[in-house]
Order: structure tokens, then C-alpha cells, then sequence
């Protein structure tokens, strides 16, 4: 049963607020108060929404070409570090080697395959300049000398090739040590896959 009674007055000094019996639209004296803000609210539009897609593919895109060189320069630096020394010959030949080659009587070229750039750069130099030094494999050289040089021959990306000799005081005996050393280093008989490594076929191989 719906009461007849009257609401009830409000109290002193506070003001009733409208109802649906006593609220009339247009009274602006008794319409309820909005308490958000007063900015007219902006409606999206499918060409805000388009540049929105446009702005976050290409902040995709960046974000992803950004992974892709940072793999990349992890890749080249891993690559880059390997040396010669100690390193299987059928792996460092793949980067740090040069042609064998001889000319014929007509002075056409001819490439029989390719060796080491320390074998090559080594033996060359041995040839000119040692073969009338006594000891020249049995005395050691410099140390600092050999560090040096095994430096640059482990260097990418040319591996000792442009080595000038004569602008550089090396000694017989610091490039014979060197020459040893990278075939004394140099895994005997296997790879390092434990493949058993034949010389003879990879220089005929290429």
C-alpha cells in the first residue's frame, strides 16, 4: 500500500534533494548537480583510431628492427673473436686463409687450393730471410715480439694478410717461433666435432 503522507521537510539549512515525483526538467534551480569536469568530452574518431595503429605498428617496428641489430652486432662480436691459434684447421681456414697458386708458361694462373695466412705470411718471410740462420727454430724470440705478432695474425677481419714485413721489427726467430707455435697448438688428427681431420684433403678440396 503506497503511503499518501507527504515527504517529510528536510532539515534547517540543508537543501532536498530532487526526487522523480519533484523534479521538473528545465528547472535549473532543482536539477541535480554534475560534479565532473566541465571540458566537452572528445568522441574517437576511426582516424584517431588509425593513427593510434599506425603510430604503435611503427613503434613496433623500431622496437623490433632494434632487437634485430643488437642479435646482430652479438652475433658479429661472437664470430669476431675467434683466433687461428689453437683453433681446428678444417674451422680456421674458413676465415683466415690464402690462395696457393702458380703461373703457367702461357702466364695463365693457376690455384691449387689455399693454406693458412700464418703458414703463407710465416713461411714466406722464413724463406727469404732464415734459411742461412743458425737455430732459427731453436732460439725463442722476443716475447713482447710474439705476443705482438700472434696478435695480429688472430685479429679479424684480415688475420696478419696485410703484414708488411719490412715496416715491422720482427726478428727470424720471433716469426719461426710463431710458425711452431700455431702448429703445435693446432688440434692434432680431429676437429672439434672429434671428426678426424685430413690435411691433404682439404687442401685438395679447394
Amino acid at each position: 500500500m503506497v503511503s499518501a503522507r507527504p515527504p517529510p521537510n528536510p532539515a534547517r539549512g540543508r537543501v532536498p534533494y530532487p526526487s522523480a515525483a519533484t523534479y521538473i526538467p528545465g528547472d535549473t534551480d532543482n536539477s541535480p548537480a554534475y560534479l565532473g569536469t566541465s571540458e566537452p568530452i572528445q568522441k574517437t574518431t576511426s582516424r584517431d583510431s588509425e593513427r593510434e595503429r599506425r603510430v604503435q605498428g611503427l613503434k613496433n617496428w623500431w622496437k623490433g628492427f632494434r632487437e634485430h641489430e643488437r642479435l646482430e652486432r652479438a652475433e658479429s662480436s661472437r664470430t669476431n673473436k675467434r683466433g687461428v691459434f689453437g683453433e681446428p684447421l678444417s674451422e680456421s681456414i674458413e676465415y683466415a686463409s690464402v690462395q696457393v697458386s702458380t703461373s703457367g708458361p702461357d702466364g695463365s694462373l693457376y690455384v691449387w687450393g689455399v693454406i693458412p695466412v700464418v703458414v703463407a705470411k710465416c713461411g714466406l718471410y722464413l724463406k727469404e730471410n732464415a734459411t742461412g740462420v743458425e737455430g732459427t727454430f731453436r732460439i725463442s724470440g722476443s716475447a713482447k715480439r710474439m705476443r705482438d705478432l700472434q696478435t695480429l695474425f688472430d685479429t679479424p677481419p684480415k688475420y696478419g694478410k696485410n703484414i708488411d714485413w719490412k715496416s715491422l721489427p720482427y726478428t727470424t726467430h720471433d716469426v719461426a717461433t710463431i710458425f711452431r707455435r700455431f702448429l703445435t697448438q693446432m688440434p692434432v688428427g680431429h676437429t672439434s666435432t672429434g671428426t678426424p681431420l685430413t690435411v691433404i684433403g682439404i687442401y685438395y678440396s679447394r
